[in-house]
């Protein structure tokens, strides 16, 4: 397996319930398989700000995925494009108590199926006009082509988790229409609170 090395320069101030991340981590990546970087905002008060920006691990199940697009049109039963298009993303929290803030938490790997011993599986599901496909391009002068997806966790959403007044978020997930897992992201504790708003830019590179 590749293995890529990256310090998460991460920042969003203490006081406005979101952490601080600046150490070195080293994530796996299956030899000459697709890639990702994210890019999350938090948006308060008519301030956008970056709360974090990581590449993310595209995992073993997204192979599936792919392979069952490529057969569109010979599979018998199903339906490729709505079982395995991505068409949603969902947030959760590894299982982690609410009120415990995770400053540097475990990576991600491509072994993952969904995502961490949370109960329920997701907190919040990203869907709908809440998830986008915000642009197809080939890469510069390269062979690779990116696709970058957009999902949003609005004000007023996903906030009710700690006594209805915030929940605090770990990991995110992409997935298919069928609920196969294409690539997974933890990150420092996002606290989600009702002013709060997280847009997240996914982009996976082939």
């Amino acid at each position: 397996m590749d293995k890529l090395a990256f310090t998460d320069q991460s920042f969003l101030a203490l006081e406005q319930g979101c952490a601080f991340g600046n150490s070195e981590h080293t994530v796996d990546f299956v030899a000459k398989s697709p890639r990702g970087h994210v890019r999350m905002y938090c948006v308060e008060g008519g301030e956008q700000r970056l709360f974090h920006e990581d590449p993310n691990v595209v995992v073993h199940t997204s192979r599936k995925i792919l392979a069952n697009l490529l057969a569109y049109g010979r599979l018998v039963g199903g339906d490729p494009l709505e079982d395995y298009v991505v068409s949603k993303a969902k947030f959760g929290n590894r299982g982690v108590a609410n009120d415990v803030f995770v400053v540097n938490p475990d990576p991600a790997l491509v072994t993952d199926e969904d995502l961490q011993e949370t109960t329920p599986a997701a907190i919040f599901t990203a869907d709908g006009d809440d998830f986008t496909v915000e642009d197809i391009a080939q890469q510069g002068e390269t062979y690779a082509w990116a696709v970058t997806f957009k999902a949003v966790m609005d004000v007023g959403e996903g906030y009710s988790g700690f006594g209805g007044t915030y929940q605090n978020y770990t990991e995110m997930g992409l997935f298919s229409g069928n609920d196969t897992l294409f690539a997974r992201k933890t990150f420092p504790s996002f606290v989600k609170t009702a002013t709060r708003k997280l847009v997240v830019f996914w982009s996976i590179i082939f």
